[in-house]
């Protein structure tokens, strides 16, 4: 159904039910009317501004506090419902009905939905919130490292499989403890070395480098006493005597 494949479903408007959905859909998303125009073209259009978005659709359950008012736990439904329009590849005429049933008397709960959805500052916070309330972890370590949005969303990507729409609240908090791990290793590794890594990659080249080019006194390995140590010590490469000066 969301293929976009020229079938009967795609020359019709559909059925009474998805005539009153779509106009939700327009409202919420900013959609035209041809790109509503079939339940094919709406469900593909959502997908495509949700990833233009750059959040999940759901992140809307994590507004602040008082969004909707009285009516957040209907809202939460409505964006459950709808997020299930979005993932499904099946018959979504009960999901449209109880999306309609829910919306009704609560047109409120539309225009939060829709000043939220259009406002990409306001969905990155909103993804953020469910971010740190499902791990207080990240947010220590993400407040410590001074890490910016943009670069904790980049980080999320990498950790997560498909688009945007695809993601589920429970994978995305699957992936965190992953991501905590990584963020206070690059903690440890800027108070070892005075540095400000915002990356793994960063920290990793930098150290390679580091290693690379690291030179050992001789002192620090002459009393191991290996048979080694004096071919060692005649090596032509120029050496850095740092304590202790080569026999002549």
């Amino acid at each position: 159904m969301c293929k976009g494949s020229l079938n009967s479903d795609y020359l019709s408007a559909g059925s009474i039910t998805f005539q009153h959905f779509r106009d939700y859909v327009k409202d919420i998303i900013n959609l035209t009317d041809a790109q509503v125009a079939t339940e094919a073209e709406c469900c593909r259009n959502m997908r495509a501004a949700i990833t233009q978005s750059g959040a999940p659709f759901w992140a809307l359950k994590y507004l602040p506090d008082g969004t909707y008012g009285p009516n957040t736990d209907k809202a939460n439904t409505i964006i459950d419902e709808m997020q299930q329009f979005i993932s499904a590849d099946i018959d979504r005429e009960a999901i449209m009905n109880d999306v309609l049933l829910n919306f009704q008397s609560r047109g409120k709960i539309k225009v939060a939905m829709r000043n939220a959805f259009q406002d990409k500052t306001v969905m990155s916070t909103a993804f953020r919130n469910f971010l740190y309330s499902s791990s207080p972890a990240l947010a220590d370590v993400a407040t410590t490292l001074s890490i910016q949005p943009v670069d904790l969303s980049d980080r999320l990507h990498l950790s997560m499989q498909g688009e945007i729409y695809t993601w589920t609240e429970q994978q995305v908090a699957d992936k965190l403890a992953d991501i905590v791990n990584e963020y206070q290793y690059l903690v440890e590794v800027d108070h070892a070395l005075g540095q400000n890594y915002r990356n793994l990659e960063d920290a990793r080249k930098d150290l390679a480098n580091r290693f690379k080019y690291q030179r050992i006194p001789f002192t620090a390995v002459e009393d191991i006493q290996k048979p080694w140590y004096p071919a060692l010590k005649g090596s032509p490469y120029t050496i850095s005597w740092k304590s202790r000066p080569p026999d002549r």
